[in-house]
Order: structure tokens, then C-alpha cells, then sequence
């Protein structure tokens, strides 16, 4: 049976504003729980990607539910240990990989995201097929209050630069208008002496 455009348009609004609120939400909660600006432990940061990657999971069920077929890639092949501030790298990890799949909302798009160990350092790569950043804007990407979103803050790519460093990671950006984008992060590994 074919729903009638107005009603099929106003469920679609419906689950955007639900996605909207239990983002803001989500956000919320994983603030008030524990979180500690100074504390740093070892952390398996492959566990750290599994958390946020089911941070994501509903967003992107509702987005291939409405017709937007949006793959996820997960490629793990590494299990290191970091010292870091687990909600900071999760909250940055999760900024970047929401970023990722709103590039690829209104077309299909594969994101991959692969965590490997090169020497003394583990790398987590956030791969997406989306639009793409144009070489100005790539300029601009960790600029305070850039932003290329109808409502966004222009403050989370900073925010999440500010805390990889901040945890002794590094931050790359790659990217090609039409192909889509890729963030290669990089912590130290910990290894016991």
C-alpha cells in the first residue's frame, strides 16, 4: 500500500528530529558519567571504536531504512593498548564518524573504518564515500566555528583535533571532492617495561 507523500515527508521529519534528540541526548548522558578532563588510563582502543560504532548504529538503521543504503566496514586487526581519556578519544572518534555518515545522507556510501599497528603506533582510519571537501574548506577544517552545516557549531573537528593531541595522537585529513574523505588518526602504543 503506497503512504501518501505528506505523511511519508512528516515521518521522515519525525525521525530526523528523533535522531536529533537522542544524539543531543546521548551526548548528555556520556557527559554526566564519570567524565574527568585529567584522567588517563590504558584503554584497548579497539573497544573504544566498538562503543562508539554502537553510538552510531541507530542513525545509521534509520538513514538504510529511509533508502539511504549506507554500508559500514569494520576492519579491526589490532588490539593495543593506549593511555588516554577514554570519553575524550570516544567523543572525538564519534564527532569524525558522525560527520562521516551526514556526508553520505541523500546518496549510498560506504564507511570503512580500520584500526592497524604500523611500528610504535596504532591507526584508526574513518574512510567515507561522501561529497568530499572542496581545498578551501580543507584549509578551514579545524578552524573555530567553521562549519559547512545548516546548524552546526563549527566547534567539533577543533574539539576532537584539541583532544587527539591532546592524548598524544595525531590527526591527518585526506580528501577529494566527489570521492569522499579519509581521517587517519595515530596514538603511541603502550607497551610495559
Amino acid at each position: 500500500k503506497d503512504v501518501d507523500d505528506d505523511v511519508k515527508t512528516n515521518l521522515i521529519n519525525i525521525v530526523k528530529a528523533t535522531l536529533s534528540f537522542k544524539d543531543a541526548l546521548d551526548r548528555y548522558y556520556n557527559f554526566t558519567q564519570g567524565y574527568n578532563e585529567e584522567e588517563k588510563k590504558l584503554y584497548d582502543i579497539q573497544s573504544i571504536i566498538l562503543k562508539t560504532v554502537d553510538m552510531v548504529r541507530f542513525k545509521l538503521d534509520i538513514l538504510n531504512s529511509l533508502g539511504n543504503e549506507i554500508q559500514l566496514n569494520l576492519l579491526l586487526n589490532s588490539y593495543p593498548r593506549i593511555l588516554c581519556n577514554e570519553y575524550e578519544i570516544r567523543q572525538s572518534l564519534l564527532n569524525i564518524i558522525m560527520n562521516a555518515i551526514e556526508s553520505m545522507e541523500g546518496r549510498d556510501g560506504i564507511l570503512s573504518l580500520k584500526l592497524y599497528d604500523l611500528e610504535n603506533r596504532t591507526y584508526i582510519e574513518i574512510k567515507d564515500t561522501g561529497g568530499g571537501i572542496s581545498p578551501e574548506n580543507m584549509e578551514k577544517l579545524f578552524k573555530v566555528e567553521f562549519t559547512t552545516k545548516a546548524k552546526g557549531t563549527g566547534l567539533g573537528l577543533k574539539i576532537a583535533k584539541r583532544s587527539i593531541e591532546k592524548n598524544g595522537g595525531d590527526i591527518k585529513v585526506y580528501s577529494k571532492l566527489g570521492e569522499g574523505t579519509k581521517f587517519l588518526i595515530s596514538f603511541p602504543i603502550y607497551h610495559e617495561n
